[in-house]
């Protein structure tokens, strides 16, 4: 009360209100935020990330694209992702046990065998032409290269496969790219193709029916668009921010760059040939009078192949052409220009460039590691936003259509998905010496288990397929009699022996 009180006395005042301002240079703000002669054509704006994305998305991805097909490090680049990422696929292990904690290895291997047929089967793909590692390896690819990629789950049973349903991968091209936002009737809205409700969760994509970069092949109407539930696909991509409708390929950052490599590296190719090619001009004599030379001789350009003499005119002299190229100073710039590609796709500069000429031991091994934790976050985003899902699409198939002949199979989906292990490919050993010992040590300690090694350096092998094909190596080893190296250590593992304790004695 008593602060209203004051105020009122202060606005009953005859004499204005006298508000002290501070000195201008007191006033504290960000170096960044200044506006300086330096800075005055940075010119920004307050936009969302769809907003950025709805004007430029076609451009970005269609020069993605462009690079991808001429470029070497863009290629480069895809290569390196699809290899990491997938490699030679990512395999699956059903770990389920029963309440009393025992495996259940016959409904385990069921499960494996069914997955690996249709994975590697003529029914995994809508055209029979691609199995689960290929899909993979292309989605992976596709987002790199457009941003995102669709991914529909057919319920349809292809080719040899008893499982009903297949996938068909949908480009980034298929979605329609409206300008504008449109309210539905049933009240969601429509954004750059993707119907979402009021929270943003996507309800359905409308894509056009064909590619519409194919009409010269199909000749069918690019406008037609067809609704596809978001419950039948899975739209894969990177979200940056939030909200974020559509995804960004990754080389936006870096798409002028790899252009001007392209061009600076031409550049110099032409004029490298110019060197080789012109070798010098004829200097005419300065009391010559130019009206005298006739345009035929005017254009007149000389072969110039090894070994030949050409003898010149009465008073024309010889001067040589030397550009100085190539350019000695191009390999220090194209490295830079390559470090900075390298960093703006999150991969090294060795790796990408595959020179290693600049780097020592240490410093490869860290960029090597680096690289691969990077390459894991990405593995387990795909796994989680589409294996997962798939599994679980493929599963209640299959158990509709009895290929898992398993008890309460459809009423235990949940389990059944929880006790799926996706194991993506590893990488083999940067010093085996070494990183065999430090795993040992760690397995020894307690901080991991030999199933993650084996995922991890054997290119996601399943542990219980490596013990068990352990063991048949050692009985056949035995079988026939054989002294090896093999047999001899895991016989002497298996023995034990009782060393007294001399300090307690």
């Amino acid at each position: 009360v008593s602060f209203y009180m004051n105020l009122l006395k202060i606005f009953k005042r005859d004499t204005p209100l006298q508000v002290r301002k501070e000195p201008r240079f007191h006033r504290r703000s960000y170096g960044g935020a200044k506006k300086t002669r330096f800075n005055a054509d940075w010119i920004t704006s307050t936009t969302s990330s769809d907003a950025e994305l709805r004007g430029g998305l076609r451009v970005l991805r269609n020069r993605s694209r462009s690079l991808v097909r001429d470029n070497s490090y863009a290629k480069r680049i895809r290569d390196l992702l699809q290899g990491n990422i997938v490699g030679q696929g990512i395999g699956l292990q059903c770990v389920r046990t029963d309440t009393g904690g025992r495996r259940m290895d016959r409904e385990n291997d069921l499960i494996e065998q069914q997955w690996w047929l249709w994975a590697n089967g003529d029914g995994c793909h809508v055209s029979g032409l691609l199995s689960l590692t290929d899909i993979l390896r292309l989605a992976v690819g596709e987002v790199f290269e457009a941003g995102e990629v669709l991914i529909r789950f057919v319920p349809q049973a292809f080719g040899h496969s008893k499982v009903p349903m297949a996938i068909e991968v949908i480009e980034a091209e298929r979605l329609v790219d409206s300008q504008t936002t449109v309210t539905l009737p049933n009240g969601n809205t429509a954004r750059m193709g993707v119907e979402m409700d009021s929270w943003g969760r996507p309800q359905a994509y409308w894509v056009y029916r064909g590619h519409p970069g194919d009409g010269i092949f199909r000749g069918y109407n690019s406008s037609e668009m067809v609704r596809i539930p978001a419950d039948q696909c899975c739209h894969l991509y990177i979200c940056n921010r939030w909200p974020q409708t559509r995804g960004e390929p990754w080389m936006s950052t870096v798409i002028l760059r790899l252009r001007d490599t392209d061009q600076y590296t031409m550049s110099e190719m032409v004029a490298a040939r110019s060197s080789a090619n012109v070798m010098g001009f004829i200097q005419k004599p300065d009391d010559s009078n130019p009206d005298d030379v006739d345009d035929e001789e005017a254009d007149e350009r000389f072969h110039m192949e090894p070994g030949m003499i050409w003898k010149l005119r009465d008073g024309e002299s010889f001067s040589g052409f030397t550009p100085g190229r190539p350019n000695s100073a191009a390999e220090t710039f194209l490295r830079f220009m390559v470090r900075e590609i390298a960093a703006g796709v999150g991969v090294s500069y060795e790796a990408l460039s595959k020179d290693y000429s600049k780097s020592n031991y240490s410093s490869s091994r860290l960029s090597i590691l680096d690289d691969r934790q990077g390459y894991r976050v990405l593995q387990q985003w795909l796994i989680r936003r589409f294996l997962y899902p798939l599994f679980m699409h493929w599963f209640r198939a299959a158990t509709l259509a009895k290929v898992i002949d398993i008890p309460k199979a459809a009423l235990e989906e949940e389990a059944w998905l929880m006790s799926v292990r996706f194991r993506p490919p590893g990488w083999s050993w940067v010093d085996p010496t070494k990183e065999v010992a430090a795993y040992r040590e760690a397995v020894k300690a307690g901080f991991t288990t030999i199933s993650d090694v084996i995922a991890q350096s054997g290119g996601g092998l399943d542990a219980e397929d490596v013990f068990k094909a352990r063991r048949k190596e050692l009985d056949f080893i035995n079988e026939l009699g054989l002294s090896l190296t093999t047999n001899e250590e895991q016989s002497a593992d298996q023995q034990v022996i009782e060393v007294p304790d001399k300090q307690n004695e």
